[in-house]
């Protein structure tokens, strides 16, 4: 082997060695953006627009790169949002209507359409499934 010949790690070979700069801003944007969604999800008036304001982001871009990572629109995850966090609140024992303000809906019928739509059951079917110390 000549001075001149530079020899690499397998780290490197595998490309591990010096994270790519996109991928790192990518999760970091991805965190951004849980985090502000964890956040607000409980605001009815919680939107996308109020989203890429938050990012300091237009809403194109927004839901261009939204889009990108989760694979779904905005709306469509904050709704995912809502209802995961509404399945975690029902098995905790708080009631229908509490959980559907709770969690940014403002009609609980409406909740109740969409929670079916998601889990395949009504939210009081899920309740009496899940609910701790049940039978």
């Amino acid at each position: 082997m000549s001075p001149n010949d530079t020899q690499t790690s397998p780290a490197e070979d595998l490309g591990l060695a010096e994270p790519n700069k996109d991928v790192v801003e990518d999760k970091i944007w991805v965190a951004m953006v849980r985090k502000v969604i964890e956040q607000q999800f409980h605001d009815p008036s919680f939107s996308p627009s109020m989203l890429a304001s938050e990012l300091s982001m237009s809403q194109r871009t927004l839901q261009r790169k939204f889009k990108l990572q989760f694979g779904m629109s905005v709306r469509e995850f904050i709704s995912v949002v809502r209802l995961e966090k509404a399945s975690e609140m029902l098995m905790a024992c708080d009631t229908i209507t509490d959980v559907a303000f709770a969690c940014g809906f403002n009609e609980p019928s409406y909740f109740a359409q969409r929670f079916k739509q998601r889990f395949g059951v009504s939210p009081s079917q899920f309740i009496e499934d899940n609910r701790v110390g049940s039978d």
